[in-house]
């Protein structure tokens, strides 16, 4: 019986002393949060760079919109098509974007109201004709007597990671004012009713 309390303690004072194993047990600890931070940086690294596409695609719409005195229904198609190919590799399917342009006359009262509104099919509808959109327009911007070309989009960003965390989808949007640049107003042809819309 004392030779097996004997050999009993023995073992004991080797496994105490023992310290091959504890490289093991604490990377085994590690690795979880070590993974959790890396697929994070990866989660927001993703969302960050769409987000940086969303905007560089509603810059470039409004860009495309302002550079022109006449917008043809017929070349709408092609404007939002050149919009989309920045958003490449990530999901372009109408379920997925949204993209609407439009032009915004600002009157004598400094009130804001839509001349014409075009969007693709997809997650935004184009706006109606006479629309007041005064409390939408930045105050700053709405200068007496002129007109503002005024792109919106949306984007359903599913994170490839976390996506649990923070709901099956992230509604990214993305909002950009210019100035005509060929003329005082960008017309579209064939030309909406004007309505109450001009000044």
């Amino acid at each position: 019986m004392t030779k097996l309390l004997s050999s009993l303690r023995s073992l004991a004072c080797r496994f105490r002393d023992d310290r091959r194993g504890v490289a093991i047990v604490e990377f085994a600890f590690v690795l979880p949060i070590m993974l959790t931070l890396y697929l994070g940086c990866v989660a927001v690294t993703i969302g960050v760079s769409t987000d940086r596409k969303l905007s560089l695609l509603t810059h470039s719409l409004a860009d495309l919109v302002a550079q022109d005195d006449t917008i043809m229904s017929t070349e709408t198609d092609d404007i939002f098509l050149a919009a989309k190919a920045i958003m490449m590799p990530y999901d372009v399917t109408p379920s997925e974007i949204g993209m609407r342009v439009q032009s915004v006359r600002i009157k004598a009262d400094r009130t804001a109201c839509v001349e014409w509104s075009v969007a693709p099919t997809g997650l935004l509808a184009a706006r109606s004709v006479n629309e007041n959109v005064t409390s939408t327009i930045p105050d700053d911007i709405r200068v007496a007597d002129t007109t503002l070309i005024w792109a919106e989009t949306q984007y359903n960003y599913r994170p490839v990671v976390g996506g649990e965390l923070v709901g099956t989808l992230l509604e990214l949007k993305s909002q950009n004012f210019m100035r005509p640049r060929l003329t005082d107003a960008v017309a579209f042809s064939p030309d909406p009713d004007p309505g109450d819309c001009p000044l």
